[in-house]
């Protein structure tokens, strides 16, 4: 055989290998991979303000997967924070809310901040998360709860704490059927997450019931921030003479 041809063979049967081999690695898996091995928290995308959704917003899917523990959780704080300051009779301290946001108690690791943000899976078309609504709503109704229960453990007025027991006590409920129902657990992802990974059930066991003892003390995470306020309404009263 000519050699020329016998080459041109030879690159041709390397090169059909090649392509075999790069067409059997599977690109997600690649990137499962990278994305496990991450040592730090994705912070930077899951810290975020929570938004409140919208059907729209909470039929969309992530593009990068379907997250075990919803990753909205790591900006709920923050969130309350930021919708208290903003009312026209607390506000005037915007300018504060990175110095208060140090000040938030989220009993969270940085491991289990980190398994919020990176525990994810994937799936085919038609999925659906099946308690993303309940989820949606039930913060909605803590966050509000939250804001006026701070807007009145912060009050210098007379008569502005008048029924914080019973605004505690509503806190305390939304919080209560949040962990009965685990509404922040997307169950199918959960279920896929551990057929994945098997040996792992005892760091899902922690994460979780970190996130339920985070609700049942919710009050207590916003303990400093809430007295911290509460001198600045006094100082804000003081400087206006009333």
């Amino acid at each position: 055989m000519i050699p020329s041809v016998k080459l041109m063979l030879v690159l041709a049967t390397v090169l059909g290998v090649l392509l075999i081999g790069i067409d059997s690695i599977d690109p997600y898996e690649d990137w499962w991979r990278q994305f496990e091995q991450k040592q730090e928290p994705c912070l930077g995308y899951c810290n975020l303000p929570s938004r409140e959704g919208t059907p729209l917003m909470r039929q969309k899917r992530s593009n990068r997967g379907e997250h075990v523990f919803n990753n909205g959780l790591l900006g709920f704080h923050r969130s309350v924070l930021q919708k208290l300051l903003k009312l026209s009779d607390v506000g005037g301290y915007d300018e504060q809310l990175n110095n208060l946001v140090q000040d938030l108690m989220i009993p969270l690791s940085r491991t289990q901040q980190n398994a919020i943000c990176t525990w994810v899976v994937r799936f085919s078309s038609g999925y659906v998360n099946d308690n993303a609504d309940e989820y949606e709503d039930l913060v909605s109704q803590l966050r509000e709860a939250l804001v006026k229960y701070l807007k009145a453990d912060t009050s210098v007025n007379e008569g502005g704490r008048n029924g914080i027991q019973e605004l505690g006590q509503s806190v305390q409920n939304i919080t209560s059927e949040m962990v009965n129902r685990e509404v922040y657990v997307d169950k199918k992802a959960r279920n896929r997450w551990l057929q994945k990974n098997p040996g792992r059930v005892q760091e899902y066991n922690q994460v979780r019931r970190a996130l339920r003892d985070m609700f049942q003390n919710i009050l207590q995470d916003f303990k400093k921030v809430s007295d911290k306020i509460r001198v600045f309404r006094e100082e804000k009263q003081l400087d206006l003479g009333q």
